[in-house]
């Protein structure tokens, strides 16, 4: 029998979507737009050393500073612009252009039940999505499917982790943030290299929600839809 106290829950893909792409990928080309035009730098070399940057809080992050801090540090160096500035840019960024995606940010069938089923059942329940954005584009998202207005253990965002999926101190800091030994909790994803596996490696136990891979041998429950949740836990 499961003795889970904590519920990790990933939030693009599992709760909610993007419904034209990747969501990740479609904010990094749309904030690398943004600064090439903010700051005059080629949007090629903007675009490059971002994802360069993403890539190294993701695999040798430096975990005395948040990803964010991290994040901007790599920016202003590489492209020779103040961090201020970079920092009130990436400001107005979310809020004039992050919004616009709301259109087309749909929640998962059944994701508010799930949520609502977890917190009725005593779980503290962490949003743990790649905290590669910014804690008000996780909030909007939240928000915009409904999912805001709840008691979570803890919400990941660039500002408040000092690494990304699928480095395992991310999961070590969640682990201590809930004060719960990695038995104790479950890590509920759709991508195997940065949900699953990494948190299995930990001793978390698993549930992946991958409609297409039913063989999956990874996980310790694979789903086909969100609400299937409530039948393992």
């Amino acid at each position: 029998m499961l003795r889970i106290k904590a519920v990790f829950i990933d939030l693009d893909g599992t709760l909610g979507y993007y419904e034209h792409g990747d969501l990740a990928e479609v904010v990094g080309k749309m904030y690398a737009n943004w600064l090439s035009k903010e700051f005059g730098v080629d949007y090629q070399q903007t675009l490059s050393v971002l994802l360069n940057a993403v890539k190294i809080v993701k695999t040798k992050p430096s975990l005395d500073k948040s990803v964010a801090q991290q994040i901007l540090e790599n920016l202003s160096w590489e492209l020779r612009v103040p961090i201020e500035d970079l920092d009130n840019a990436t400001d107005i960024f979310y809020k004039q252009k992050f919004v616009q995606i709301r259109e087309n940010y749909k929640a998962r069938k059944g994701a508010k039940e799930v949520i609502e089923y977890l917190f009725e059942k005593g779980y503290k329940v962490v949003i743990a999505t790649d905290p590669i954005i910014k804690r008000f584009g996780v909030l909007k998202r939240l928000e915009w499917i409904g999912l805001l207005e709840y008691p979570y253990c803890f919400v990941t965002s660039a500002e408040v982790c000092r690494a990304a999926k699928p480095h395992q101190i991310y999961y070590l800091d969640l682990l201590e943030v809930c004060k719960v030994k990695p038995h104790e909790a479950v890590m509920i994803g759709d991508k195997l290299e940065n949900d699953i596996i990494p948190a299995k490696r930990l001793g978390l136990y698993t549930i992946h929600l991958g409609r297409e891979m039913k063989e999956n041998k990874a996980a310790d429950h694979v789903i086909e839809e969100i609400e299937d949740i409530i039948n393992i836990l």
